[in-house]
């Protein structure tokens, strides 16, 4: 099971957990083969490692209880498409840890483990798919045969991340150009507090979402490591990918389009989504903007108009 949410941004740290049971060994002399299997699709960076200390498993859910890493092992297999390390096996030594007091048949044992949601996720739309984690037991099932195993049938999580358009226009829905926005959880920012230069290029970021430019008009959530990253995006109409669906984001207009007046509040937009009980499919997105209606769109329309800045006499 995922321990937080089923939607991410991109870039967070995705928390995983599988509980498993301890067996009576009793009839095993010869030891007894308890082996995790866990394959995440490219989507995923794994943070497991050889490091023991990239998982814990905790007994019984007691955080105070943990089984020491000198009963498992960690073996780390790529993707067979991509060579990327994002599958890999908790060897448990059980029947020591038995033996040892450790633990005791009927215990439940909590593996914890992380992921990070990466530049190569699936997002919603794109033939509506998600990102996977998989994980499966291997088992000892026959006191007679050591070479005979069982398996567990495979257990799936889903994870989910949304994109956003921006279409920018006139009162008369005419599209503009020129425009340019900066992206923030924060609805408390001031656009004169960035320091935008003339092209609306902000000098101070602190606040902002960073996003990296994919192709014209296509933007994603920047992640730590990324170097061409940037803290606008260019409107006519561009797409921002990598959102969450509990997020209150705010779009701050840094620089208008020619002879159109600077918006002076942010846009604040939330996408919302619904599924099924196994989080492998959705029963609903939708995005509301500001106080307006929800939309299953998941773009808005944002107007700039023309005229005084200044109080009219």
């Amino acid at each position: 099971s995922t321990t937080g949410n089923v939607a991410f941004q991109l870039g967070d740290t995705v928390k995983f957990r599988i509980i498993t049971s301890v067996p009576d060994v009793s009839r095993y002399p010869n030891g007894y083969t308890y082996i995790v299997h866990d394959t995440m699709t490219v989507g995923f960076t794994s943070k497991v490692t050889t490091d023991k200390t990239s998982v814990s498993i905790v007994i019984d859910n007691d955080p105070t209880d943990t089984l020491a890493g000198d009963y498992y092992t960690i073996a780390l297999n790529p993707h067979a498409d991509t060579g990327e390390t994002s599958h890999f096996d908790i060897t448990i030594n059980i029947s020591q840890a038995i033996a040892d007091g450790k633990i005791q048949p009927g215990d439940k044992l909590y593996i914890n483990y992380a992921a990070v949601l990466n530049e190569k996720a699936d997002f919603y739309q794109v033939g509506q798919k998600h990102n996977t984690n998989t994980a499966q037991l291997e088992y000892s099932n026959n006191p007679n045969v050591d070479t005979d195993k069982g398996k567990t049938p495979e257990k799936k999580v889903y994870d989910w991340t949304f994109k956003m358009g921006v279409n920018k226009v006139d009162e008369t829905g005419k599209a503009l150009t020129g425009a340019k926005f900066a992206l923030s959880k924060n609805g408390a920012l001031k656009v004169a507090d960035m320091g935008c230069n003339d092209e609306g290029i902000p000098t101070v970021a602190t606040g902002l979402i960073g996003m990296v430019k994919v192709n014209d008009g296509v933007y994603r959530v920047a992640m730590d490591g990324d170097t061409n990253v940037v803290y606008v995006i260019e409107a006519g109409d561009p797409v921002i990918k990598g959102l969450d669906d509990t997020i209150d984001y705010y779009l701050y207009e840094t620089k208008a389009p020619g002879g159109y007046n600077l918006l002076s509040e942010p846009v604040q937009f939330k996408i919302s989504a619904s599924y099924v009980a196994d989080g492998s499919n959705y029963t609903s997105v939708t995005v509301m903007v500001g106080t307006a209606v929800a939309s299953n769109a998941l773009s808005t329309n944002i107007v700039n108009k023309t005229g005084s800045t200044l109080p009219e006499t």
